[in-house]
């Protein structure tokens, strides 16, 4: 769209969907997870340089996994068992156990870009791990401590697929198929 900047500015609309099927990769209802502060997505790609006759002849790439780190408001009881595959007891609290494994999850958010529209972004694969936390007295000042969350994701083995976006505006995107975009995980055909 030239002329019309599409500078990503903002964050909200956080949700993860659990992997219901590992084999057919499918998914249950998507779950918002309300206050997203700050996602980092960090894809490693591995290359290669082929040097001959004296000089740099062909190289290849190949992607690895995706490193992903959450900063929220909070994350719930409830969110947290289900994402670190922690227990909740009949008293409400969260039982960790080094065993813990969380399953496979989709990821969604949104980003407000600088023309007010926005960017919608599906990431397919990928599994929560346990992340810092930290505690600090409350001063003069308050200052909040947020929980941050870490996760790798990888490509889905049915289809090699990791990520999706859309941006709101560009050709061929209707409001439509943007108002359902986080009622279930969207695979292109």
């Amino acid at each position: 769209m030239a002329g019309k900047k599409q500078i990503p500015v903002g964050l909200d609309s956080l949700y993860y969907a659990v992997m219901s099927d590992e084999v057919t990769e499918t998914y249950g209802v998507p779950k918002r997870i309300p206050g997203a502060i700050q996602a980092t997505i960090t894809p490693t790609v591995n290359s290669a340089t082929l040097y001959a006759d004296d000089m740099a002849y062909d190289t290849v790439s190949s992607m690895g996994d995706v490193a992903v780190t959450l900063n929220v408001a909070e994350i719930v009881t409830e969110d947290q068992a289900i994402l670190l595959g922690h227990t909740i007891d009949d008293n409400g609290g969260l039982d960790k156990r080094s065993t813990d494994l969380g399953p496979y999850v989709a990821l969604g958010y949104r980003r407000r870009l600088s023309n007010g529209k926005f960017r919608y972004v599906w990431l397919y694969k990928g599994r929560f791990t346990l992340g810092s936390e930290e505690a600090n007295t409350k001063a003069d000042t308050p200052a909040y401590q947020t929980p941050t969350l870490n996760a790798t994701f990888i490509s889905r083995s049915t289809d090699e697929r990791w990520q999706y976006s859309v941006t709101d505006g560009d050709s061929g995107v209707t409001t439509e198929f943007l108002n359902k975009f986080f009622d279930a995980v969207y695979l292109p055909n």
